[in-house]
């Protein structure tokens, strides 16, 4: 239990409280009372902070201490880690669990601090998740879907225009290459890296388009190698034999040795006579036998034979040349022309260079036919080396190889070339689309998609969860109403649960009817109604202190008596031997404005004292709240005045009759600032009972302006309707002419009333004396 507050600094409008030391301790029950804004929602809200375990952030650098009976004193600082048990209602209470919401037409009765979290939570779970839906598939050009399907688009777009290029460059119809054919071979392309390699040149995309282009027509036949057979050496090394020998003969004739143009003719000519002619065929003379016989000695068989051997020996030579192997362009595919060409005419010099030393050795051969009789030895002039014919052989015969390959291998080819063509262009397209940074951007979409898509099963989750709480929160709709029902001393307000969609909420209904705006009064009964269903669900309702600050509206006082049974009811119960109240909580604090409220809870509850660790307690005592100055409020006992009247009536009238007559020496700042408030509460009271009907609207002005006249009502009335519910000291400061009105006003109302309902007011004093 807690035995007192020792100092308050700092806290609202306890600036620098300090307990005074003969100042009664706090009983099991205990009743404060207070004018509004003396600071009673304050005390409530220390309590309030050992509740929520954190003080608002409006009371940082506060201070404050309490102590309790077990000897435990507890600050500002220990709030988190305090063993102490509260449950508060207040306004804070009010405000944070009685919400209308929704749209004025259909509103939707919030009721509790946790389902109105709940529902703020929903909400905004709810936006979230829409909000997700909204950024993946959405109905925006910037949604993650509609971003992807306009980067798919872009690139199939750009391959569109690729097999476009292709089929042109292919000569293919419209169906035999589509972006279908260009995706297909894209996708290897992009993953491999290596699509700079794969973009060819002018002259080599030229050479694979032509290749890609051919028809099986265009396919050459094979051209054979160039294999040459050197004989050179080996002719010249088999005729050296020959060419050395000189023909043997009978009888030589010296003269044709020396001139052999001259035996050579007369050779043919004497082979000519020996075919049966016997006169010269360039004298016409008769050749005499004797001359023949010369002849035919010197024209020997050996000589012919010698000769016969040098003329077939001459002709296997000059067939020993080499012949040019085939050179023509159009033998060969074009892609090949270019190597061609670098060697073929150095290779027809070479075949030509080698083919002339075989004709410098026919001529030697021809000149030993013309002198057989002359040894030749010497053939050092003749050049046999044959190496660069071979050296460009073999170029020569790789090209063929190379054509001849070709032509095996022409369909391989022509596929082989398409492929190169269509990897071009779509490498092309590569190093001008730069997927890559469109991939980036898609990789990192399809990461946030992923993202938010994974926290949207998370949030309908949580949102179920929230769902699920504000469901169970609803169960207790039957306590509810009846504690409003009691609360209000009438059935015509009640919540009532239905069903949105799927999920349960409440509404409120007046006389059966869906009520769209709450009254003070029905706001404070459904708050407090709802704080009664929260302590039944306390386990330890015994070990729970409770504040209940105001549970009566300043604006709805007609329900104090079902408030003050409610409240015996719910707290209270009777002792074993039927003796007296106990109370079912560990320890009530009950503040209000509301003295008619406040007289209610005094006549309650007889007091016998209790022993708590052998300290003697009172089961109730009375505090009282004062303000001082706008800044200043005190804690004291319940002044006698307060004591004595159970009537606020009687109290406020006691209050202005004793200011009346105080001296104005004997006047402090706190009665200066208490008594418009108390005369504006006396006149409201007074008027009332003098025209209780609805007169004139029930304004107080103009009930005193019907009893008094307007311009006594308007004299008396205008300081305290200034000043009343201010609590500003610094209006009083800044108001001096007012303020000095304040005594003239209060003497106007009392001679106002002596005067003219003399018999009201000798009743008063009477009651006061």
């Amino acid at each position: 239990m807690i035995k007192r507050i020792n100092h308050i600094k700092d806290f609202g409008v306890f600036k620098d409280y300090q307990r005074n030391g003969d100042f009664q301790d706090f009983a099991k029950l205990n009743i404060i009372y207070g004018w509004n804004y003396s600071g009673k929602t304050t005390i409530s809200r220390i309590f309030q902070s050992f509740e929520n375990k954190e003080i608002d952030n409006y009371y940082n650098g506060c201070d404050f201490k309490i102590e309790d009976y077990d000897g435990g004193s507890y600050t500002h600082s220990d709030i988190a880690t305090a063993p102490l048990l509260f449950k508060i209602f207040n306004s804070d209470f009010v405000r944070d669990n009685i919400h209308l919401e929704g749209e004025a037409f259909n509103p939707i009765l919030i009721v509790g601090k946790e389902s109105k979290y709940a529902l703020d939570q929903i909400a905004k779970k709810q936006d979230l998740l829409d909000k997700y839906h909204k950024i993946i598939s959405g109905a925006q050009a910037n949604s993650i879907d509609n971003q992807l399907n306009t980067l798919a688009n872009s690139l199939t777009q750009g391959l569109r225009e690729v097999a476009r290029e292709i089929r042109a460059a292919l000569q293919y119809g419209q169906s035999a290459y589509t972006v279908s054919h260009a995706t297909v071979d894209y996708n290897p392309i992009i993953k491999s890296g290596h699509y700079k390699a794969k973009v060819l040149s002018t002259d080599e995309l030229r050479e694979s388009t032509a290749w890609a282009t051919k028809n099986e027509s265009d396919k050459l036949l094979d051209v054979d190698k160039f294999n040459p057979l050197y004989q050179l050496s080996t002719k010249i090394e088999d005729s050296k034999g020959l060419l050395n020998s000189i023909p043997e003969f009978s009888k030589i004739i010296q003269y044709f040795v020396d001139n052999p143009d001259v035996a050579d003719w007369v050779e043919k000519g004497f082979e000519t006579i020996n075919n049966g002619k016997d006169k010269c065929e360039y004298c016409g003379n008769e050749i005499d036998e004797e001359r023949t016989k010369e002849l035919m000695a010197h024209f020997s068989k050996d000589l012919k034979e010698h000769k016969i051997k040098l003329i077939a020996l001459k002709k296997e030579v000059i067939e020993s040349k080499l012949t040019y192997p085939t050179l023509e362009k159009s033998s060969f595919y074009t892609e090949l022309w270019i190597n061609l060409d670098s060697f073929s005419t150095d290779l027809k010099k070479a075949v030509d260079d080698y083919n002339s030393e075989i004709d410098k050795f026919a001529t030697l051969i021809q000149s030993k036919f013309d002198e057989p009789f002359k040894p030749i030895t010497d053939f050092s002039t003749i050049n046999t080396n044959y190496e660069s014919v071979e050296v460009l052989k073999v170029k020569y015969n790789n090209v063929v190889d190379e054509h001849n390959k070709k032509s095996a291998e022409f369909a391989q080819n022509k596929k082989d070339a398409e492929e190169k063509v269509k990897a071009h262009y779509i490498s092309e397209f590569i190093l001008a689309f730069k997927p890559w940074e469109k991939d980036k951007l898609s990789i990192w979409l399809e990461w946030r998609k992923q993202l938010l898509s994974d926290k949207i099963p998370i949030l309908k989750t949580e949102i179920e969860d929230l769902e699920s709480s504000i469901s169970k929160a609803q169960v207790g709709a039957k306590q509810l109403n009846t504690y409003i029902e009691k609360f209000l001393g009438r059935k015509e307000v009640k919540v009532k649960v239905f069903k949105e969609g799927e999920n349960e909420r409440f509404k409120l209904v007046r006389n059966n009817k869906e009520a769209r705006h709450l009254s003070e009064g029905e706001k404070t009964a459904i708050a407090f109604s709802y704080f009664l269903t929260k302590l039944d669900e306390t386990t330890d309702i015994e070990n729970t202190i409770v504040y209940i600050d105001d549970p009566i509206s300043s604006l709805d006082s007609n329900h104090i008596f079902q408030v003050n049974a409610l409240l015996k009811e719910y707290f209270l119960s009777r002792s074993a031997d039927d003796k007296f109240w106990e109370l079912k909580c560990k320890q009530l604090f009950i503040s209000t404005h509301n003295f008619d409220f406040f007289g209610l809870l005094r006549k309650d509850l007889n007091a016998p004292l209790f022993e708590h660790n052998g300290n003697k307690i009172k089961k109730k005592l009375y505090y009282y709240v004062k303000r001082l100055n706008q800044t200043e409020s005190t804690i004291t006992q319940l002044p006698n005045s307060l004591k004595n009247y159970s009537s606020e009536y009687h109290y406020l009238f006691d209050v202005i009759y004793h200011f009346e007559n105080s001296s104005s020496a004997s006047k402090t700042e706190t009665d200066m600032m208490g008594i418009p408030n108390a005369v504006r509460r006396f006149t409201e009271l007074y008027t009332y009972s003098r025209l209780p009907g609805h007169y004139e609207s029930s304004k107080v002005d103009d009930r005193a302006s019907h009893l008094w006249g307007s311009e006594n009502s308007k004299r008396v009335l205008k300081v305290f309707h200034y000043f009343s519910h201010s609590n500003d000291i610094t209006r009083m400061i800044t108001n001096s002419d007012l303020m000095c009105d304040i005594e003239n006003a209060v003497s106007d109302l009392l001679n106002l009333i002596k005067n003219n309902d003399k018999d009201h007011y000798d009743s008063l004093l009477k009651a006061v004396s």
